[in-house]
């Protein structure tokens, strides 16, 4: 097909004769890599149909060609039996191309609506789902494209009828979410999942504005309303108790959480709606003696919230409502990291200046602090690649003085918008500079934890989180480059942790939080940057180790 010239006279005239040869394969196959196979000769007639980047042909003959495929379909649409492969033959003919889309898009929504109103079964209902996901995924694509076709495509998006789309929410998604997320069955649970998957590729879709940019197609109200919708399912474990929850409710978080994320990549103050949310729900409980459901109930939560605000950047996409704060691809790890220090510590015990009992909860918190910091790293590596990043964990830059003009809650009046921080605002999200920003940003809260760790004012330091602590410090210092360890002084940080303190000889009756705290920043050091230590001695025993510190070079 795809090598066919003049198609008005090699392709036109047989049109009737493939189609009738082909849509068994899909409608009754069952072999995967054949259904695969036949949808993609399907595809290539409508794009064959279309024209060429340079030259359009007569916009009737794909018309035809997709009312020959649609005529055949529309009846099986209605029929449960066939409601997915019917589904996938129209879609795929009509979003193989913009012209396609534009031309028949609303003769399938329409039908699609035409069957939500009297779905034959659940397996009904969850087929038309898909079918209207995988519709909104390919306009999805077609509009990413645009740019790669024929001039002309790009002035019917411009142009596109929006009055389908736009009741989409309403009609179909929220309708559906309504009827079915208070009936427990494996049936409903499947329908709630394309649910989740839809409401996240709603938010995804973008029109054309006539100045060629891109812009959400959903409204602030809308996206927020989704936002809300998708917290339900993550925050309901904290109000269940064990015998309540059940698998279906398991694997509807699961799927809310990864739709949560996309919804927060496109609408970005979703993520902060959500931050919030989850942390007024944390903080609702008393966490020193919560059963072991709750405890469960809450890591998963705090997780979430990592791996949501921090396994991807955010993209910087006109729409919505209009932000009071200039977008940030790094403003999402912002969020999480100063939501779980505002988090910390759970187990407050006000008034007491003894120990507490070791908190599983504050344990969470942490942990959870650590996993965004490895999930954003990781993110910055798959956007940038590896290569492209070592550069920018170099730089001949005292942060750690620069940060003594900085007040203790820097992180949390970035997420509030009391402090502002030029670099951070300034950065575009396609440029590497990010790592570099968040280097800055995870050494800034090592920072503040040991800080907080050596006040005095705290009393839930115990082993359990302070090695946490010292954990985070290993892998943000080790992520430093040699000459920035250098610039910062880290060697000589180690031992005063940061503060105004002379040096603290680390020996067997010292503090803990001494020990596993220094130990944790050294450890991430560069040998480059250990020359200020002057001296390691081992006494008698090699457990006792003595490290004395100086500013003054080694003989």
């Amino acid at each position: 097909m795809e090598a066919y010239e003049h198609p008005q006279a090699s392709v036109v005239p047989y049109i009737e004769k493939i189609w009738g040869s082909l849509k068994y394969e899909v409608r009754n196959g069952e072999v995967k890599e054949t259904i695969d196979a036949t949808l993609d000769v399907l595809r290539a007639i409508a794009n064959k149909l279309d024209g060429s980047k340079t030259q359009k042909l007569d916009p009737l003959l794909l018309k035809n060609y997709i009312g020959v495929v649609f005529k055949d379909c529309r009846d099986d649409l209605a029929n449960p039996t066939y409601t997915k492969q019917a589904g996938l033959l129209v879609m795929t003919v009509i979003t193989a191309n913009i012209s396609g889309y534009i031309q028949e898009s609303a003769a399938l929504l329409d039908c699609i609506r035409q069957n939500f109103r009297q779905p034959k079964s659940p397996s009904h209902t969850k087929d038309l789902l898909l079918i209207l996901n995988l519709f909104l995924k390919a306009r999805s694509d077609l509009v990413k494209n645009r740019e790669h076709g024929h001039p002309e495509d790009v002035e019917q998006l411009k142009a596109e009828p929006r009055a389908q789309l736009d009741t989409l929410f309403q009609d179909i998604y929220l309708s559906t979410w309504t009827a079915k997320s208070n009936k427990s069955s494996k049936e409903n649970a499947d329908v709630l999942k394309q649910v989740l998957q839809g409401l996240a590729l709603l938010v995804s879709q973008k029109t054309v504005q006539q100045d060629g940019q891109a812009s959400l197609l959903c409204s602030g109200e809308t996206c927020s309303e989704i936002c809300t919708l998708l917290t339900q399912p993550l925050v309901k474990g904290l109000t269940l108790s064990s015998n309540d929850n059940t698998s279906t409710d398991a694997s509807l978080e699961e799927e809310a959480q990864l739709a949560l994320r996309e919804v927060g990549l496109n609408y970005t103050p979703a993520y902060e709606e959500f931050s919030r949310r989850a942390k007024a729900e944390i903080l609702k409980r008393d966490w020193t003696n919560a059963s072991s459901y709750s405890m469960d109930a809450l890591r998963d939560l705090l997780f979430r919230l990592a791996f949501i605000g921090c396994s991807e950047l955010p993209h910087n996409i006109a729409g919505g409502s209009a932000s009071s704060k200039p977008f940030s691809p790094i403003q999402h790890f912002i969020t999480s990291t100063a939501t779980l220090l505002e988090l910390f510590p759970l187990s407050k015990a006000e008034g007491s200046t003894e120990p507490q009992k070791e908190s599983l909860a504050d344990s969470y918190v942490i942990a959870a602090l650590h996993a965004g910091l490895l999930f954003f790293h990781d993110a910055c590596v798959a956007k940038y690649q590896a290569d492209a990043l070592v550069p920018f964990s170099k730089s001949d830059k005292n942060w750690v003085q620069e940060f003594e003009s900085l007040p203790e809650d820097w992180i949390q009046q970035l997420k509030s918008g009391q402090a502002s921080d030029s670099t951070l605002d300034s950065i575009g999200e396609d440029s590497p500079e990010v790592y570099r920003q968040f280097l800055r940003l995870s050494l800034f809260t090592v920072r503040y934890l040991c800080r907080t760790a050596t006040s005095g004012t705290q009393t839930v330091w115990s082993g359990r989180i302070l090695s946490q602590v010292a954990n985070i410090a290993t892998s943000v210092v080790r992520s430093l480059d040699e000459k920035l360890q250098l610039s910062c002084n880290l060697a000589s940080e180690a031992f005063t942790l940061f503060s105004e303190k002379g040096p603290i000889s680390i020996k067997q009756e010292s503090p803990a939080f001494v020990e596993l705290l220094t130990w944790g920043v050294l450890e991430g050091l560069w040998p480059g940057a250990m020359l200020k230590l002057v001296c390691i001695r081992v006494l008698k025993y090699p457990t006792q180790l003595i490290i004395s510190h100086s500013t003054t070079p080694a003989e």
